[in-house]
């Protein structure tokens, strides 16, 4: 609930905190070795902070929308290189408006 109270209300100084999963993620981070990395940049460069996404193994990692998309996403792929990690990056957004179904006529 404090995930979906951080991105209701808009505050990004909680999705650190709401991201922190103490019951699934520390069992499911030695089969995920990105996850416990990119935790921990939270703070850094526009970093909010990072989870498992689902299950795993991928990691959704939160970016300040202050802080330029470029500079966090190269402070992610020089984090990765340097822990001999590699991962592909890709840039997503939230949107506010789901899936939907069309009828045919």
């Amino acid at each position: 609930m404090f995930l979906v109270a951080a991105f209701t209300q808009g505050r990004h100084d909680l999705l650190g905190a709401a991201l922190e999963d103490r019951i699934h993620q520390p069992y499911r981070a030695p089969y995920c070795p990105l996850l416990p990395s990119l935790q921990r940049l939270k703070g850094v460069d526009g970093i909010l902070g990072a989870a498992l996404s689902g299950a795993g193994p991928s990691v959704l990692v939160f970016l300040d929308p202050r802080v330029a998309v470029e500079k966090s996403k190269k402070r992610v792929a020089g984090h990765l290189l340097s822990q001999k990690l590699s991962a592909e990056l890709l840039l997503t957004s939230i949107v506010v408006r789901g899936a939907g179904v069309r009828r045919r006529s």
